[in-house]
């Protein structure tokens, strides 16, 4: 899989790259260096791996340097998005998680993370999913609200405990068994684990996030107990 179908997949990734393309006239003016600390590498100074890696993974001919601000940070590491690629494949494509499921996994991952990209990206494809605005409001919150149903408070609790308390109870664990299977909470966990290293790549390396994508209040309230 070349590195721009994969961007495709990872929707939050792609939101980011295409954003900084549409908006480039109204992004400040160190819009295409300053805003990222991943400056590009210059081209007398990539390695051999990096040059030839460069036409795998982008499919561009040999010799033409990648622009796209994702491209350009992984090509540090070759072969890592190959393997990015393979982890969301196997998480989301081969899931034993509903939609819904997948999506609110997403959704509180990139808000513990306060990842606006992720948040953008996902909170229409959750709610075209099913989520109810009450589960959507928890998880942007910060808290447990009610009106969930019983497999949105299921996957509220145990990420909330998990995320929060980083460990989770029986009877937390029972309950997400109860609604996921044991094939799902460990889905569960791969999601997040996939989109927690997305949030962790996105706020490193301070892409540029245009003000109309920031669609979440910008600070994770002190979670509550439960």
């Amino acid at each position: 899989m070349t590195m721009r179908k994969w961007i495709g997949t990872a929707i939050t990734v792609c939101v980011v790259t295409m954003a900084a393309s549409t908006v480039r006239a109204q992004a400040p003016e160190d819009f295409t260096d300053s805003y990222r600390r991943f400056k590009p590498i210059p081209e007398d100074k990539l390695t051999p791996a990096e040059k030839a890696y460069i036409p795998t993974r982008t499919g561009m001919p040999p010799g033409v340097y990648p622009t796209d601000p994702f491209e350009v940070i992984m090509l540090r590491t070759p072969g890592v998005p190959e393997i990015l690629s393979a982890w969301l494949k196997q998480f989301r494509d081969n899931a034993t998680l509903s939609p819904k499921a997948q999506e609110l996994s997403i959704l509180f991952s990139g808000r513990k993370w306060n990842s606006q990209a992720i948040w953008w990206g996902h909170q229409k494809e959750a709610r075209q999913a099913g989520a109810s605005s009450a589960v959507m409001d928890s998880i942007e919150q910060g808290k447990r609200l009610p009106g969930m149903a019983p497999d949105e408070l299921a996957l509220y609790n145990y990420l909330d405990e998990l995320y929060t308390k980083h460990a989770v109870s029986d009877a937390t664990f029972k309950k997400a068994v109860e609604q996921f299977g044991e094939p799902g909470v460990l889905n569960i966990i791969g999601i997040c684990g996939f989109y927690d290293y997305l949030s962790m790549f996105i706020n490193t390396s301070k892409i540029y996030i245009p003000e109309q994508f920031k669609a979440m209040a910008p600070k994770y309230p002190q979670a509550t107990a439960h």
